[in-house]
């Protein structure tokens, strides 16, 4: 479009509050200017000058209202300017931009025409980009905090050296049931060496309960961060839960159900780490099975220590769960479903397809996902759906396939 044809365009302005405006125009001066610092430095001559981005663009607007009732128009254009939120301005040279008047200057030395200069400067839509917090961050965050309150806890539940057999049990229970999982041996390795750091510790639990908490705990959160699916290890975690609960009705002094109340609650805090850690949920299903299993296990936690609690909490011979770490949990558990629910609406929907003729793998991958290179979206076809040795080389019809889109 030549200049002559964007001249005749109109000049529109939406006030803050919404009243639209097309007044006569004049000016088209545009300045732009840059987010700067100078440095200067005793010794050597001259400045240096280093430029950022670019402020918002300025210009000086100068409008006219004419004919006979252009000193009401501009009356309540004035009143309109008033309003503090930001102009919609379609410009004929500049387009469709957002501004803010910083300046007012009406001129009415000529009876028919009420003439405005206005200085404006081009505004972003907030009055500052909006502050995120890192989901995965604050999981991690409030999963320490939770940790400390519970070290805190411990420490002061005075084990004897009647209580470390057990304790060394249970951990070690939950021990085995994890070191199955593991794939690498480098997270093999590592894990170990907190176990035995963490029995280590048990031995001194009576003089030092804190370091010795510690070293479980750290032992017991060391699963969610092995190089495998988020699944595998949730359903891991899971797995050393459901190995502890079935000790729940053994356990009978104050202890016993303190060490319960320690170690199953480091693995609801683990399961939450796990559950936003290194994400590769394929569909929403995946991540509301998560969910499930981490709201589930929580829940039973809480069931667990409210059969476990003494009726009379003011007898210091009686057992009572600690509040403050409970409540930690809960905000933990809270957080991270809250978070694992946005990962589910922005993820894939699992869908079904019943095969309308004998195929195979290679059909079907090709029709849903692509052929890869690596026949990753074969192995994805035979994942989702359980597909076994009789199935590798025919699929029959009327076989349901289950993919994601």
């Amino acid at each position: 479009m030549s200049w002559l044809d964007k001249i005749n365009n109109e000049l529109q302005i939406i006030t803050g509050d919404g009243k639209e405006y097309k007044p006569n125009w004049m000016n088209a001066v545009k300045e732009r200017e840059y987010n700067v610092s100078e440095f200067e430095f005793i010794n050597v001559p001259g400045t240096l000058v280093k430029r950022k981005t670019p402020r918002g663009n300025r210009y000086n607007l100068e409008i006219y209202f004419q004919g006979d009732d252009h000193l009401d128009i501009a009356e309540d254009f004035g009143k309109s300017a008033d309003d503090p939120r930001p102009w919609n301005l379609r410009h004929p040279y500049y387009g469709v931009i957002l501004v803010q008047p910083i300046k007012l200057s009406q001129d009415n030395t000529q009876h028919n025409v009420s003439k405005f200069n206005i200085p404006i400067v081009e505004t972003i839509d907030e009055v500052a980009p909006r502050i995120t917090v890192d989901p995965v961050s604050k999981v991690y965050d409030i999963a320490n905090l939770a940790l400390d309150k519970m070290g805190v806890s411990f420490g002061v539940s005075l084990p004897t050296v009647f209580d470390i057999p057990e304790m060394k049990t249970d951990l070690t229970s939950v021990y085995e049931v994890g070191k199955k999982q593991i794939k690498l041996t480098f997270d093999a390795n590592n894990y170990f060496n907190t176990y035995t750091s963490a029995l280590s510790k048990i031995n001194d639990v009576v003089s030092e309960p804190l370091a010795a908490i510690r070293e479980i705990q750290a032992m017991i959160n060391a699963p969610f961060q092995f190089v495998d699916t988020v699944k595998n290890r949730v359903t891991m975690l899971q797995s050393q839960f459901d190995t502890l609960v079935e000790s729940v009705e053994n356990l009978v002094t104050i202890f016993d159900r303190k060490r319960y109340e320690q170690y199953n609650g480091a693995v609801v805090v683990a399961m939450c780490q796990a559950g936003v850690t290194d994400v590769d949920y394929q569909n929403r299903s995946q991540v509301l099975a998560v969910m499930t299993q981490i709201v589930d296990s929580f829940n039973q936690y809480i069931e667990d220590l409210d059969a476990l609690q003494s009726d009379n909490g003011g007898n210091p011979d009686h057992y009572m769960p600690d509040q403050s770490s409970v409540n930690e949990i809960n905000r933990l558990v809270n957080f991270t479903i809250s978070s694992l629910f946005q990962i589910a609406i922005s993820s894939k929907q699992e869908r079904v397809v019943y095969m309308e003729k004998d195929t195979n793998l290679i059909l079907i991958a090709h029709r849903f996902y692509g052929l890869a290179p690596d026949d990753s979206t074969i192995q994805r076809i035979i994942d989702d759906n359980n597909i076994g040795l009789n199935e590798l080389l025919l699929i029959k019809k009327g076989r349901p396939i289950t993919y994601t889109a």
